[in-house]
């Protein structure tokens, strides 16, 4: 009876443990999007846009741009756009205290007819990516449609990732400090 006591106590430890885990990631979520919605719906944030040149070197055949939003000189979030030739990449970098919390990935792809020519007036949505950060940990990913070229989720190399935020936030706040005309 004892063996089956402390069978018991062990196993209900490791199933309250699991569901704590499981309740703990849920709030964390919630509370990643109650940041970004925040961020979203703040209309007093400073925007600095940036187009192709002003902050890249090689530009796409359909351009670029890079836009930072500011609470004072604290970057919130950054949405990097990027036409191809097949259609639009979005990213958007949501932060907190400097640190990543948040991307959203989104690909509109040109629509085509039967015989596969591209309708450039018309954007369908084909990916969308959701990523949660947590400590700089991807705690979860929803993704929705493919890619064209059925590439790799952009969370898939965070490190990229996470140097592509650093170098985005630094250009941005290089433009943030310079007197504007």
């Amino acid at each position: 009876m004892k063996v089956f006591y402390e069978l018991f106590i062990s196993f209900s430890l490791l199933v309250f443990s699991i569901t704590s885990y499981g309740q703990s990631k849920d709030e964390i979520i919630k509370d990643i999007r109650s940041s970004f919605q925040q961020i979203n719906n703040d209309k007093s944030l400073k925007i600095i846009k940036l187009k192709n040149d002003e902050f890249q070197r090689q530009t796409t055949d359909g351009g670029e741009s890079l836009t930072g939003y500011f609470k004072g000189d604290t970057i919130c979030k950054m949405i990097v756009s990027i036409g191809l030739s097949f259609g639009e990449r979005q990213f958007e970098y949501y932060l907190e205290n400097g640190q990543l919390f948040f991307i959203y990935e989104k690909e509109a792809d040109f629509s085509a007819d039967n015989s596969g020519t591209l309708n450039f007036k018309k954007l369908d949505l084909a990916f969308e990516g959701r990523y949660y950060i947590n400590e700089g940990k991807v705690i979860e990913v929803k993704i929705k449609g493919q890619k064209r070229f059925d590439e790799k989720p952009i969370i898939d190399s965070l490190n990229n990732v996470l140097w592509d935020v650093k170098f985005y936030k630094k250009i941005l706040k290089s433009h943030l400090e310079r007197p504007r005309n």
